[in-house]
């Protein structure tokens, strides 16, 4: 089961035209949590310096949309209680008909730079759970494979999007870092 962030928004107009209409309002965002679609990234040519062909891929798999629209379901549900009818009077639009139109990023990009399991220094195809990726590209003192002088220390190395706000994940991966950094300049571990 995928799991999907349900919040509830308070909005107060500030614009004259629309504090006419409606005083406060209350927005629901679903947002998805683990997705199963991927998108890509490909060269779109052999310039560098012509920008890359992006494909967000949203929605692209079944499962993501079966997932969204349940909990709309829900939704629809808590909304039609007393208590839900008296936060959204109205509703603009059925989500299944503007789902895929408008379905955007929960914008914490992580994954893009996975890292390898600790004690391998190589990249090795093995499976996820055994905790390496195909595209693992850092090794567990977060240096990029194959680039001497190089790490990266941020939320592209989570072996995968967490089920929850990534800031606490990235602190973490910071002071991975910090204490691998001193450890380097006074040589042992801290």
């Amino acid at each position: 089961m995928q799991a999907v962030l349900y919040t509830l928004l308070s909005t107060v107009m500030k614009v004259s035209v629309v504090k006419s209409l409606v005083q406060s309002s209350y927005s629901a965002l679903l947002c998805l949590m683990s997705p199963v679609s991927h998108g890509r990234v490909t060269l779109a040519s052999r310039n560098p310096l012509e920008g890359a062909l992006i494909d967000p891929g949203y929605l692209s798999d079944q499962r993501d949309v079966d997932a969204l629209l349940a909990a709309s379901r829900v939704h629809d549900a808590l909304a039609a209680t007393p208590y839900g009818r008296g936060l959204f009077a109205m509703q603009l639009m059925p989500v299944h008909k503007w789902l895929k139109a408008l379905a955007c990023p929960y914008f914490h990009h992580v994954s893009t730079c996975r890292m390898v399991a600790k004690g391998h220094r190589t990249l090795e195809t093995r499976n996820e759970g055994e905790g390496m990726h195909e595209t693992a590209v850092v090794d567990d003192k977060l240096r990029v494979i194959g680039v001497e002088g190089l790490r990266v220390a941020d939320a592209s190395i989570a072996p995968h999007m967490p089920c929850a706000p990534t800031q606490a994940m990235s602190y973490m991966i910071g002071h991975h870092a910090a204490k691998l950094l001193l450890q380097d300049l006074i040589g042992h571990p801290t």
